[in-house]
């Protein structure tokens, strides 16, 4: 006997199902009735710009500088024929809103499938989704032209967790609306007449990311089976203040655009990659991409919101003239900015002919009336007058060299020539104690050996090299074919590293040190880096086994203007710290000694002493005399001794010497000198002169612009 009872589970899921039904709503009738203005569609579709002023006329409203079209001339080429540009363009200009909409244009209208956003942080990529998101969810224009995405997203009705169950004529539409991510709808077997006049946009992928989150391998398999990468990735302004101020983070950025961004897409359509940035210090991300040496494959662009200066092409006595009316304006300013009064507008007003000169804006609507402006010209000359140094960066795209260059760099043959005539082993005259460091890397260990004069801060090199030993004299860390695993091949790595650090430790320690006159000199430290990949925790544990008053683990501090100092001086003073050396002791995560230090300081510190001639009371020689009847080979040593380069960079009312070690090029014996040199001040040698990596800057006033303005802004 068959029972007629229903629990109504069948009717609650037909009514479910219905409410889950787009093709009976309004916003079916919506998606039928197709583009509300197919000629608008259709231009927009092929034109970003129109894209832009159509649909986002308030983000757009003011008029098209030539900044502008040449970016959204460079976004379209992209978009069409995959191609590269970096795009310098000043600050304020509207990059981030140019490239979210960018991205959203390129995805919805079909041009490409998979679209990336990529930003400096997590938060202005997750932001610029949202932005992106709330244009598909909002924008009447956009539910007009595109009903067949956006009356899908309206059905939504802002309820995500309504995405995956939604359907078109029985079918779901596969809508992903996520918080990095989301995938447009598909309508399956939708062959409505009208939409057939468009590229398909279903599926399409709106993807974002910081510069520094997981960007490799980003696929998206689809239901159908297709597998989708990225097309188009705009990184916009993948740089902040302190990541500029870094060369280890610049050269991490850069290694991740041209490497694990460039290889995103598939090997038949490649990702295409647009770059709009601002300059902040020489020689950060931008400035490297602008350089068509470098980087010729980005085809880098500069652009400055005063393409001429007001003084620019002026006889000498007609920017005189200019630059005092400049200095005049920038007085009653300030006097301005402290009594509320507006003296400098009614200045400009009265004199604007002449203050303008020969300037010119390349976004002439660039200015703001809320702040009594009248002209871009003036809006730009009042962010030079706050502050040059920043507008040269920000709105110029040309930062200044600083007044305090770096010096010129030590070449391997400046190095070679602070070799003296003293055996490997033994110390010059005069020394008193000796100091090793010893730099880990994942298959060798480099290390160095210096004698040091405690009063004078005289060092000399009486060893160095590499552990294990290597056959020949020179050698690089790729081409070491001696490694600590083939060495110890039958334990794990960490205990193998172990092994390797005990038997270069003993090696060090079982040296008899003695000077030119016979009398032993002893090894005070030997220092061990422990910030070398996982490997920190090997070497504190190494260090607390040894049991040695010898050694000390390591670990170097990358001081940049963002950042507080190691020793901070508003700080009350801890035992075992040194202000003027910016070292300090701690203890690690298994309760021994860990010596941190400044190393962009300590790099100046130690170069100041390779200046220094052979015969001077203080510097660094380097064991040279013959042996058979030849030099010693340093010409590996002489090479990493010199790797890097230091510039200057500018941040929070201070000014530090950064730096930095080109790719591929090997600075371990570097880092062992700087090490030994640091181990030398702990262990009581007393600096003769104050080498400083950090100095003080202030602002710019409007009075020093004659005094400046010759010298370096006049375009010949």
């Amino acid at each position: 006997m068959t029972s007629n009872y229903s629990t109504g589970n069948e009717a609650h899921r037909l009514n479910k199902r219905a409410a889950q039904e787009i093709s009976t709503s309004k916003w079916g009738e919506r998606i039928y009735a197709g583009a509300v203005n197919p000629d608008r569609r259709h231009e927009c579709t092929n034109s970003f710009k129109s894209f832009c002023e159509n649909y986002m006329p308030e983000a757009f409203h003011l008029g098209w500088s030539s900044v502008h079209l040449e970016a959204i001339e460079k976004i379209e080429d992209a978009v069409n024929h995959a191609g590269n540009y970096a795009l310098a363009m000043p600050r304020g200009s509207g990059k981030s809103t140019l490239s979210k909409a960018g991205v959203l244009w390129s995805v919805l209208t079909g041009r490409v499938r998979y679209g990336m956003f990529i930003g400096a942080t997590a938060n202005a990529s997750n932001s610029a989704l949202s932005a992106m998101k709330s244009n598909l969810q909002y924008n009447d224009d956009l539910l007009e032209d595109f009903p067949e995405i956006c009356a899908i997203i309206r059905f939504m009705e802002g309820e995500t967790r309504k995405a995956a169950g939604m359907r078109w004529n029985g079918e779901v539409t596969n809508l992903s609306w996520g918080m990095d991510r989301v995938i447009l709808p598909t309508l399956q077997n939708f062959d409505e007449e009208w939409y057939k006049a468009y590229p398909n946009n279903f599926s399409g992928i709106l993807d974002v990311s910081s510069i520094t989150g997981n960007i490799r391998g980003r696929a998206i398999e689809l239901p159908s089976g297709d597998i989708i990468r990225p097309e188009l990735a705009i990184c916009d302004d993948i740089q902040d203040r302190e990541s500029a101020a870094s060369p280890t983070q610049v050269q991490k950025r850069l290694m991740t655009l041209k490497g694990d961004v460039a290889y995103l897409g598939s090997p038949t359509r490649p990702c295409s990659i647009i770059a709009p940035i601002t300059v902040i210090y020489e020689e950060d991300v931008a400035c490297q991409l602008l350089d068509h040496k470098l980087n010729p494959e980005f085809r880098g662009t500069r652009s400055a919101m005063l393409p001429k200066m007001p003084w620019d092409g002026m006889d000498e006595a007609a920017r005189d003239a200019c630059e005092e009316l400049w200095v005049e304006y920038g007085v009653k300013r300030d006097y301005d900015f402290l009594n509320q009064t507006k003296h400098h507008v009614d200045f400009y007003l009265e004199n604007r002919e002449e203050l303008d000169g020969n300037g010119e804006a390349s976004w002439p609507e660039r200015y703001s009336e809320q702040r009594s402006e009248v002209s871009a010209i003036q809006s730009a000359m009042n962010l030079y007058l706050s502050d040059e140094q920043s507008f040269m960066a920000e709105a110029q795209n040309a930062p200044q060299p600083l007044e305090d260059a770096a010096q010129i760099p030590l070449t391997p043959d400046d190095i070679l020539k602070r070799g003296i005539n003293v055996e490997k082993n033994v110390c010059p005259a005069g020394s008193d104690f000796i100091t090793a460091f010893i730099d880990v890397s994942r298959n060798v260990l480099w290390y160095t050996i210096m004698a040091w004069n405690k009063e004078n801060f005289k060092g000399h090199v009486i060893n160095y090299g590499i552990f294990p030993e290597q056959i020949g004299n020179y050698h690089t860390l790729a081409s070491c074919k001696k490694t600590i695993p083939d060495r110890y091949p039958n334990v794990e790595y960490s205990q193998a590293l172990t092994n390797a650090l005990d038997e270069c430790v003993n090696q060090m320690a079982s040296i008899n040190f003695y000077d030119e006159a016979g009398n032993p000199i002893y090894l005070e430290r030997i220092g061990i880096d422990s910030g070398w990949g996982a490997e920190s925790q090997t070497v504190y544990n190494y260090t607390r086994q040894a049991r040695s008053k010898l050694l000390v683990s390591t670990k170097g501090f990358g001081s940049t203007p963002a950042r507080r100092p190691l020793v901070d001086p508003e700080k009350e003073r801890q035992p075992r710290t040194s202000l003027i050396g910016q070292w300090k002791f701690t203890r690690n995560n298994v309760g021994t000694t860990l010596l941190q230090y400044d190393t962009n300081l300590w790099k100046s510190k130690t170069n100041a002493l390779l200046r220094c001639t052979n015969v001077a009371k203080t510097g660094i020689t380097l064991f040279n005399k013959k042996v058979n009847g030849r030099h010693p080979n340093h010409r590996m040593f002489c090479d990493q001794i010199s790797s890097e380069t230091s510039i200057w960079v500018e941040g929070g009312g201070r000014r530090i010497e950064t730096w930095k070690n080109p790719p591929h090029r090997d600075n371990h014996l570097l880092d062992c000198m700087v090490g030994c040199t640091v181990l030398a001040h702990v262990s009581g040698a007393t600096m003769p002169f104050t080498q400083s990596s950090i100095q003080a800057v202030g602002g710019n006033t409007g009075k020093a612009i004659k005094k400046k303005r010759r010298k370096r802004y006049v375009q010949e």
